[in-house]
């Protein structure tokens, strides 16, 4: 995922979902918001990127999710980390339904 603006409404939801969260802090290796538990230095369990126009939010998903969500066109196995069990969610692929991604 690579940078983006502060102004992105989208980012902006997302940036609101997650401040409900405790103790989660936003961090920005490679560029992009990511958000942590347990401080800078604690574990992603977000990540947000606006890539060619295209704006995806990603996580990690437990393995018996993972093909029920893969049947949906709004997710796909996020490159560099789907290895490891990471979907990224796309935020343009019609309205976001913000119920799914709320905690």
């Amino acid at each position: 995922m690579s940078a983006t603006r502060d102004g992105d409404a989208l980012l902006s939801k997302l940036r609101a979902i997650i401040a409900r969260l405790p103790d989660s802090t936003e961090t920005m290796p490679w560029g992009s918001p990511h958000w942590r538990i347990g401080g800078a230095s604690g574990k992603i369990f977000s990540g947000y990127g606006a890539d060619k126009g295209a704006h995806r939010v990603g996580f990690k998903v437990r393995d018996e999710l993972r093909s029920d969500l893969l049947a949906d066109p709004r997710y796909r196995v996020a490159p560099y980390v789907g290895r490891f069990g990471w979907l990224d969610y796309d935020l343009d692929a019609g309205k976001p339904d913000w119920k799914q991604i709320k905690p």
